[in-house]
């Protein structure tokens, strides 16, 4: 028994020896657009977008992590579509005399806002793993945008159904595009991330006179498909928004206080948390238990083979 006890010491102090420096610290960068931003009412601006859905997230994952609330770093704009995330230019623009600069600045971890929401993320990826703590996770959220654009433009609003939904098949392609370029990156600068890839929701059912509500169903639900697929792809993990609405969309969004604002409120932004609560798999044992549960196991052991030999 003796020596069974110096061996599992000497198993965990070569554990806790292997255990690199900072080890089990935490890191979360979001992404994406408004509703990755936080956007509520447009009157809690500018702000450094530690709310909406990724406040309660990173509660969350702090709860996980012993109770250490991770770094938490966003990078989310309103107005980001697929593709300006790349190049920063030709964002939905939210009210007149905005620029995509200005929309940029609203989030206060852009000194210069100039600077693309995809540069961002990869100097963040960099940095953390040049300093030995690379993110832990990483949260995504594009593609609405995009449609807005679609569905504003005069030639989409004038085409017949067919010539409709060629135009909405090529948009879901470019998203789908873009999102595989980001998921690329992301993986290749930080392959340990786990990523989730957060679906659409539809508000328009709130307010059934809508002109969007007509076509809006089968749009979400091409770009919730679309970006399922991609994020199957890179080994993301999709983030279902679209079914908790069903039914709700005026309960949970401004759409009934303020026709055309999509954002979620609240209770909208607490059930996006929720749903990627439980998208997020149970930590894997820390070290600790894993020494307890080999110690008890060693005990139990131990205790049989004195009961054997008392009984020989």
């Amino acid at each position: 028994m003796r020596r069974t006890i110096v061996a599992a010491l000497a198993i965990s102090a070569a554990l806790f020896v292997a255990q690199p420096a900072g080890a089990g610290t935490m890191s979360y960068l979001a992404l994406g657009d408004s509703v990755a931003y936080g956007e509520t009412d447009f009157t809690q601006n500018p702000s450094n977008g530690d709310r909406g859905y990724v406040s309660p997230y990173a509660n969350f994952l702090g709860g996980q992590n012993g109770g250490v609330r991770p770094s938490v770093v966003n990078y989310a704009i309103d107005g980001e579509t697929s593709s300006s995330f790349l190049t920063g230019t030709n964002r939905v623009i939210s009210s007149p005399g905005m620029t995509d600069q200005k929309l940029a600045s609203w989030n206060t971890n852009y000194t210069n806002p100039a600077t693309t929401q995809n540069q961002m993320m990869q100097q963040q990826l960099i940095a953390a793993n040049a300093a030995g703590n690379p993110v832990s996770v990483v949260t995504l959220s594009l593609g609405a945008n995009d449609l807005f654009k679609l569905a504003a433009n005069p030639t989409f609003q004038s085409a017949t159904p067919a010539v409709q939904q060629q135009m909405l098949t090529a948009t879901l392609n470019q998203i789908g595009s873009s999102y595989s370029i980001v998921l690329a990156e992301i993986h290749a600068l930080d392959p340990t991330a786990k990523v989730y890839a957060m679906g659409e929701y539809n508000p328009f059912p709130a307010n059934p006179t809508n002109p969007l509500n007509a076509i809006a169903k089968p749009a979400v639900q091409g770009l919730n498909a679309t970006i399922q697929s991609v994020a199957g792809t890179w080994g993301a993990t999709y983030v279902d928004t679209y079914t908790p609405f069903l039914g709700h969309e005026a309960q949970y969004t401004y759409m009934t206080v303020t026709p055309g604002n999509v954002h979620p409120n609240a209770e909208g932004y607490a059930v996006i948390a929720n749903q990627l609560i439980n998208a997020t798999p149970a930590p894997e044992p820390s070290t600790i238990a894993v020494l307890g549960l080999g110690f008890a196991a060693i005990a139990v052991t131990a205790r049989r083979r004195s009961l054997r030999n008392r009984a020989a």
